[in-house]
């Protein structure tokens, strides 16, 4: 795909913060929430003449495959290496997810000699990515008090290890990549363009490209393990039952890819080090002179990270000790003169520099990294396919694994949480308290209505131009400087965020906007109004009745309309969404349907691609689907609209070519209209009959290819069954 890309990094923002829409909230012209409909996002749905659902239509399939598989063809996984390269299927939770992919990040800043210390024991390419998988779980309970001061212990903490290596930062790549591709301007997309004029051009950017081909890779490993597993079973119906896919498995797996990415961004702080670890072996000749000097390279601005990343975080020291080639005693000397040096942040980490292989008695298997970037997961994939040799799994000593996982839990739970609560209490009283009283209410007044301290007297662009103005907002590069009360702020509400202190989060995040807004920044306005949402949906229900529940949709319908048309950011636009969806979803209250409509609402901003098209008309089809039992009693079974999606979704995949899980769909459907034998509407009739013959065909297509583990549908009655269905003369209403 060649659609312009999200504005990543602050030289890319340029100008992206002005906009000719002043107004807080979308005009009147945009699409609303509940006028949504799937004839807009799926090309063969036409209306119905007298139901208030669409009608598919009356067109002939043609699945075709190649969508992604062209595109992926050179980074297909065999299931030889499957295993070794992407985590093992999990079903988690969404909301499961959504909370941990919020979690703090930890720079790791190592020496040479530590680098090939780790790299002796056969572990490539660093100390960062042998600590990340430990990083997902931290061992134990970790107590975290909020900033009322009452503590809670969560059993599910994580943090994430990110390079601070300045020879290559991240960050200058990814600059480099999109820097042409960013509407100056801030508003590629006119609010009145209609989302069937979006699907004509490319459905996303490029950051969702590798999600797709890592997701399409998942999928298909699925597939094939699931095939192997029926050992020759010939009978349909009793092959079916072992290869149905769980489609909610590649679910959780697109999800986690969509919010894994480790790009930085000047509007908001989750990917931003909260703490660096400053590491350095018994190898060293000059260890203190090196812990010195990285630590003076992580003071420099621009030198690890860019300039508009803050370099107030917590330095920690680790001392690596080689057990195997040097002297423990030694070691002890030196970490307790690190201490004396650095103070109380430090570890001595024991390990053995030894290569460990399989056959070892005490051999730990290191499981691959669940959150690595999707862009990280094709690389690794690739250099596999350019080897003579399989992929094989990584192996540590046990002593290794117990010493590292003992390493970061005292690394979390002595030194970040309370260094990030300690920052939480001092924000909170110093800056934030300020702006929330009297005269901080008095100031943002006069920023607005007055020219004392505001661009309000002048407009956004004779500001940039004359420099008069003094708001803190460099309307040149597009951000907040770190050290400003906004960014710090903002810093204070994403710390509270990560420390799961969502009430505090919400109130910082809402109140912070209404300065975004009053400086144009756009970006930063789209971001508070996003997160300010999630916050409430995560809040316990007690504290968040159902009345105020109304405002998150507010806050979403803001995000998305300043995603989208004044910055031109859709992937921005589908995490909101996707995020808000799934939160609503587990809400309860009555928020199923809600979620629903922001699924449908999200398909017809025509932004997705096809993979995630067919993921969230399927999502739809579970939400009516579990709502019409959990949620009866509120507003009725919904079991003809969850039937109803699923049949999009079944087309959606069978484009794909994923014909397991468009069957899979195709039966979620079919008791539903079995009940009467009657099909809603006379084009479906049509529609229902070219569906099913061609996931048939398809299917049958493959167990004819001469592989003994396909299914047999030669002789299904599947067509038998739909034979019995009469069409319905009336209309029928939820």
């Amino acid at each position: 795909m060649t659609s312009p890309g999200p504005p990543k990094y602050a030289s890319e923002l340029k100008g992206s913060s002005q906009s000719a829409f002043d107004p807080d909230e979308p005009p009147a012209g945009t699409k609303s929430l509940d006028k949504a409909s799937p004839s807009e996002f799926f090309p063969s749905a036409l209306s119905a003449d007298d139901h208030a659902l669409i009608g598919p239509t009356q067109e002939s399939y043609q699945p075709s495959s190649q969508g992604l598989k062209e595109k992926g063809s050179s980074t297909r996984l065999t299931s030889q290496y499957h295993d070794s390269v992407l985590p093992n299927a999990e079903n988690e939770e969404p909301q499961k997810i959504i909370i941990n992919s919020f979690s703090p990040r930890i720079a790791v800043f190592a020496s040479e000699d530590t680098e090939a210390l780790i790299s002796d024991k056969g572990l490539t390419p660093g100390l960062c990515d042998l600590l990340k998988p430990f990083g997902e779980h931290v061992q134990g309970k970790v107590v975290i008090r909020d900033s009322v001061g009452v503590s809670r212990a969560w059993d599910d903490f994580s943090v994430r290890f990110i390079s601070g290596d300045s020879k290559t930062p991240r960050w200058k790549s990814a600059l480099a990549r999109s820097q042409s591709s960013i509407n100056v301007n801030g508003s590629a997309n006119d609010s009145t363009t209609s989302s069937r004029d979006r699907q004509s051009r490319p459905s996303s950017d490029n950051l969702l490209n590798p999600i797709d081909l890592v997701v399409d890779q998942f999928i298909d490993s699925e597939e094939t393990s699931s095939e192997t597993s029926v050992n020759g079973e010939n009978s349909y119906k009793n092959a079916h039952q072992h290869l149905s896919p769980t489609v909610s498995m590649a679910y959780s797996q697109y999800l986690r890819k969509l919010l894994a990415s480790e790009l930085l961004v000047p509007y908001e702080t989750f990917s931003h080090p909260v703490a660096g670890i400053i590491a350095v072996s018994s190898r060293s000749q000059k260890p203190l002179e090196t812990l010195r000097k990285i630590y003076a390279d992580t003071r420099s601005e621009g030198k690890t990270f860019p300039d508009w990343v803050g370099t107030e975080y917590l330095r920690y020291y680790l001392l690596v000790h080689d057990e195997d080639t040097d002297d423990i005693m030694k070691s002890t000397a030196l970490f307790d003169l690190m201490k004396r040096h650095f103070g109380l942040h430090c570890h001595l980490l024991r390990l053995r520099s030894t290569q460990c292989v399989e056959s070892d008695d005490d051999s730990v298997a290191v499981a691959p990294c669940k959150w690595a970037p999707p862009e990280e997961d094709l690389s690794h994939v690739k250099s596999q396919e350019l080897s003579d040799f399989p992929t094989r799994k990584t192996f540590i000593f046990d002593s290794d694994s117990s010493a590292i996982r003992n390493f970061i839990r005292e690394l979390v739970t002595q030194s970040v949480v309370p260094f990030m609560e300690s920052r939480i209490l001092t924000w909170n009283d110093q800056v934030a308290s300020r702006r929330r009283g009297l005269s901080g209410r008095f100031m943002s007044l006069s920023k607005r209505w007055t020219g004392l301290g505001s661009t309000k007297s002048t407009t956004s662009s004779s500001a940039a131009n004359t420099g008069s103005s003094s708001s803190n907002f460099d309307f040149q590069r597009g951000l907040y400087a770190p050290e400003t009360p906004e960014a710090i702020i903002r810093q204070l509400a994403d710390y509270a965020f990560m420390l799961r202190d969502w009430k505090l989060a919400h109130s910082t995040y809402d109140f912070v906007r209404t300065d975004f807004s009053n400086d144009k920044a756009w970006t930063y306005y789209a971001s508070a109004a996003e997160m300010a949402a999630i916050a409430f949906l995560l809040l316990p229900p007690n504290l968040s009745p159902r009345p105020r529940a109304e405002s998150v949709h507010q806050l979403l319908d803001t995000a998305v309309y300043s995603y989208l048309t004044r910055c031109s950011m859709p992937s921005s636009v589908i995490r909101a969404v996707l995020l808000g969806t799934e939160l609503l979803k587990v809400r309860g209250l009555g928020l199923s349907d809600d979620a629903a409509r922001w699924g449908t609402r999200l398909l017809s901003l025509g932004i997705l691609t096809p993979l995630a098209q067919a993921f969230v008309a399927n999502r739809v089809s579970d939400i009516y689907r579990e709502g019409s039992v959990t949620e009866s009693s509120v507003r009725g079974p919904c079991q003809r609209r969850a039937a109803f999606w699923s049949v999009l979704a079944a087309e959606a995949w069978n484009r794909l070519g994923k014909f397991k899980y468009a069957q899979s769909q195709l039966d979620n459907a079919r008791p539903v209209f079995e009940a009467k034998q009657t099909l809603p509407f006379i084009s479906m009739q049509s529609f229902w009959f070219s569906l099913a013959r061609s996931i048939e065909s398809s299917l049958s297509d493959k167990s004819s290819q001469g592989d003994d583990d396909c299914i047999d549908v030669q002789n299904s009655d599947f067509v038998e069954q739909l034979s019995g269905f009469q069409l319905s003369g009336s209309t029928h209403t939820e």
